[in-house]
This record gives C-alpha cells, sequence and structure tokens, in this order.
C-alpha cells in the first residue's frame, strides 16, 4: 500500500496560492485544499521531491511535511458509523 506525503503552506494571496497549485500540479502533486492564507497539497510518497518542490515555492517559504500512511479510509468510516436512534423507537443503519 502507497503512503502519501501532505504539504501545508502558508502563502500571502489567493493569487500565489493559484500559482503554486498550477506549478505543483507539473511535478504530480495531485489533490489541493485552501483555506484562508493556507495551501495544503498531497502527493504520493514515491513523487516527493524535496528540491523540485522547494525549487517552485518561493524563496524562504515554510512548509510543514506530514506523511499520511494509506489507509482503507471507507471501512475505517464504516467501522466508526453509528446507528441513528429516532425518539428511542426507530433505528437506521447502514447496510454495511
Amino acid at each position: 500500500m502507497e503512503n502519501f506525503i501532505k504539504i501545508e503552506i502558508k502563502t500571502s494571496s489567493e493569487e500565489q496560492s493559484g500559482i503554486i497549485v498550477a506549478e505543483l500540479s507539473e511535478i504530480n502533486y495531485y489533490a489541493f485544499e485552501e483555506e484562508g492564507n493556507q495551501l495544503s497539497a498531497y502527493i504520493k510518497e514515491a513523487d516527493y521531491n524535496e528540491k523540485k518542490l522547494r525549487n517552485i515555492l518561493p524563496e524562504s517559504t515554510l512548509f510543514i511535511k506530514t506523511l499520511i500512511k494509506n489507509e482503507n479510509w471507507n471501512e475505517q468510516w464504516e467501522n466508526d458509523f453509528k446507528p441513528v436512534i429516532v425518539n428511542s423507537f426507530v433505528a437506521i443503519r447502514a447496510s454495511f
């Protein structure tokens, strides 16, 4: 099973985030989340190249790198799923 890398980058504007997303897309980053001035970018661990990342980011930009172990997220969600109880009379549960 393949692991992933999450990179968190502080950006100065939406425009800067857009430029960084476009450039990261060119080096196999495949998913992005933008929240305020923070951009999170995801890449397969095997595709990660820190030198290429640093060449894209503006000079002295700090980032946080996090390893994400591959899991069966659907199975995890199913294990944590709780039935919905309505008026202590009816329970609604998923078929799994």
